[in-house]
């Protein structure tokens, strides 16, 4: 992270946006984060009108390694297939 930014991060609050967010939104937090508190995080996903949270119990660098790493993915790829998935049938239903 670059130092400009470094002078802005206490004035970044995603969750005062996060209704407006019409698409899809899947956050991920891990329980014992001690670099990033998943407290803000969470309040964005219930937030945001298609927002969904999911919490492991893990710490901050813990899902880039191990068992963790792909038990996060799958998540991912499930969310993304499944809304995917869904749009293929609005855009089905659209052309009709």
């Amino acid at each position: 992270m670059c130092a400009r930014v470094v002078l802005r991060v206490g004035s970044i609050r995603p969750v005062r946006s996060a209704a407006r967010v019409a698409c899809p939104l899947l956050v991920q937090v891990m329980d014992h984060d001690d670099i990033t508190p998943p407290g803000p995080a969470a309040a964005m996903a219930a937030a945001a009108p298609r927002g969904e949270l999911m919490a492991y119990r893990a710490g901050h660098f813990d899902p880039y390694l191990g068992a963790l790493f792909g038990r996060v993915v799958s998540d991912q790829v499930d969310f993304l297939t499944r809304h995917l998935r869904d749009r293929r049938h609005l855009a089905v239903v659209a052309s009709r």
